[in-house]
């Protein structure tokens, strides 16, 4: 394990407090002969508790699956981790109930606090009989400016805590991003594409990073023209992240895309500013146009134009070669000279 590799995850991992099990693992990377399998284990675990683990240390952990080891069973927990980590759907809706908590209930809490001293002071348990009128009406006034002081500033606050929370979550979603781009892991282009599109500035330049690290790694066999969508988000960062990107995607695009990325191909090939992208652009939209055939073919079912006819008087012989029998035992055809054949009605 050289230093190189394991200087991401030890920088991310210094910010998180001494004791921690992913900060001592990330640690342990640096012995001579460390123990991989364990470092996977402990940082998967503190990755998928989104809600029990600090998001430092699920930062830090998702960085060290960069190193997962090479066993393929625990490699693919890592992977589905990072994927899960890396899934801005999965960010929106992780807690639902969490403005409703700061906009109800805590206000509905400070109310019914309130009605609790006023029912305690008509008792007169906290004031004499002299003062209860005036005491209630006080508390009466005092509980419904505070339920409508709350109300405010929990209005205010939820966006505050809301940004802090995604500045938060996007922090575990770049080390992800990373961590797939390390990996190089082919299945994860989709995602890396998708983030580096719609992600905050610092996930789309992670992702973007990690994308162009993965993309080598595809194969003309992950083409599948039932997954349209990987191929149309690789069209639209053509011509957004400079001539070797746009290489690196369009060598994608040959390998996974069909038809449907043939338009922003020929697009690309009339707009590039460099000659390579230019050439890149013409050869990978003889493969796109190819494709774009078969699959307008692939559809159709081939079928005779008209049944054979048959005559009434021609017999089967029986399958052996060479066999002969009684012509009695030999079988005619069940559609006799002069019927209409069913199948071309």
């Amino acid at each position: 394990m050289t230093a190189s590799e394991v200087s991401v995850p030890l920088a991310l991992a210094r910010r998180v407090r001494r004791g921690s099990r992913v900060r001592r693992a990330i640690e342990g990377a640096q012995a001579e002969e460390p123990d991989l399998a364990a470092l996977a284990e402990t940082c998967i675990l503190s990755l998928l508790d989104a809600d029990g683990r600090p998001w430092r240390e699920r930062a830090a952990a998702a960085a060290a699956l960069a190193l997962a080891p090479d066993a393929p069973e625990q490699r693919s927990v890592a992977v589905d981790a990072l994927h899960q980590a890396l899934d801005r759907e999965l960010w929106q809706t992780q807690r639902p109930l969490a403005g409703l908590a700061y906009k109800v209930v805590i206000p509905l809490c400070l109310a019914l606090g309130v009605a609790a001293v006023v029912y305690l002071s008509s008792q007169g348990l906290f004031l004499t009989d002299g003062w209860l009128d005036a005491a209630f009406g006080g508390a009466v006034v005092a509980g419904i400016v505070a339920f409508v002081l709350c109300l405010v500033a929990s209005g205010l606050l939820m966006p505050a805590l809301t940004g802090i929370r995604a500045f938060q979550q996007n922090r575990v979603r770049a080390a992800a991003a990373w961590a797939l781009g390390r990996l190089g892991v082919a299945d994860a282009a989709g995602s890396l594409a998708d983030a580096a599109l719609y992600g905050t500035p610092g996930v789309a330049r992670a992702s973007s990073v990690a994308l162009l690290e993965v993309l080598p790694h595809l194969s003309p066999d992950a083409y599948d023209p039932l997954d349209p969508e990987t191929p149309r988000l690789l069209c639209r960062l053509l011509g957004r992240k400079g001539p070797e990107a746009d290489l690196l995607l369009l060598e994608a695009l040959g390998k996974v895309g069909g038809g449907g990325a043939l338009a922003d191909v020929e697009r690309m090939a009339r707009a590039a500013r460099t000659e390579p992208v230019r050439a890149a652009a013409e050869r990978i939209l003889h493969l796109l146009r190819e494709r774009r055939e078969l699959e307008r073919h692939s559809g159709r079912l081939l079928r005779p134009a008209r049944a054979p006819r048959s005559d009434a008087e021609t017999l089967v012989r029986p399958a052996p070669p060479g066999a002969s029998g009684d012509e009695q035992l030999l079988v005619r055809p069940v559609i006799g000279a002069g019927q209409d054949d069913p199948r071309t009605e």
